[in-house]
């Protein structure tokens, strides 16, 4: 693969995204800077492969700003779910296609299992090893988190008066929210593999049971409104810029 360009794309987006969750074991590589070097090598090579969940948007205006940084290197963004992600990898990797030289998710599980699967290169850009706090990267320099999203509940202000809104998650499954929620789908959203665990975890999976009853529509993905379903009053999603 392209590892020049890799490399390059790694040190700079680990210090273009924020921060954000991890832990692992032994010793990692060295850290590694920018230098006149490793970009002329990655300019040679011309393009860098970048596999998100990073909304579109936000995604987009990372790859330019690389770009600018870094004439004569390509970003070629390919942004889908957190799951489907995974998916995708899991066929390539089958059918012996080594397309990403980057990889962001919102499920970190999955770091985990590609590290123990072999599918990562340990690479530690110098940003990481100066500002990165210890538990937000693997200790083996495989992978780093660099951002986090915010699950509230958002409801409809038109249908649903602030008094009457749910204030919790456990408010969700209340009979009167029936056939007037919608979530994303787990399938797709990698953060919604993490928030629907997370309140499995917090209320019991009797409560997960309870609320997907109570639900009319399961969306691919979240940053999508429903702007013509007149049922949906409230719903979970996110205020940051990510990501599924």
């Amino acid at each position: 693969m392209k590892a020049a360009a890799r490399a390059l794309a790694l040190t700079v987006l680990a210090a273009a995204l924020s921060l954000a969750p991890l832990v692992a074991d032994a010793a990692a590589p060295a850290p590694e800077v920018v230098t006149p070097a490793l970009v002329s090598a990655a300019q040679a090579e011309g393009k860098v492969v970048f596999y998100t969940a990073i909304d579109i948007v936000v995604a987009t205006e990372i790859a330019q700003s690389f770009e600018a940084a870094y004439p004569g290197i390509a970003v070629q963004v390919e942004r889908n779910g957190g799951e489907r992600i995974a998916q995708r990898l899991a066929q390539e990797r089958e059918a012996n296609i080594f397309a990403v030289d980057a990889l962001d998710s919102s499920d970190t599980a999955q770091f985990i299992t590609w590290k123990h699967l072999g599918w990562l290169t340990p690479f530690v850009p110098a940003e990481v090893a100066a500002k990165w706090p210890a538990d937000q990267r693997d200790a083996e320099g495989y992978f780093a988190n660099e951002r986090f999203t915010l699950m509230p509940i958002a409801y409809n202000t038109r249908l649903v008066k602030p008094a009457d809104a749910p204030r919790s998650f456990a408010d969700l499954p209340d009979p009167k929210w029936t056939g007037k929620i919608v979530k994303a789908h787990p399938g797709y959203s990698g953060g919604i593999v993490t928030s629907t665990f997370q309140t499995s975890r917090a209320l019991g999976w009797g409560y997960s049971r309870r609320s997907g009853s109570s639900m009319s529509c399961r969306c691919n993905r979240r940053p999508s409104r429903p702007r013509s379903w007149p049922w949906a009053s409230a719903r979970s999603r996110p205020t940051a810029s990510n990501m599924c």
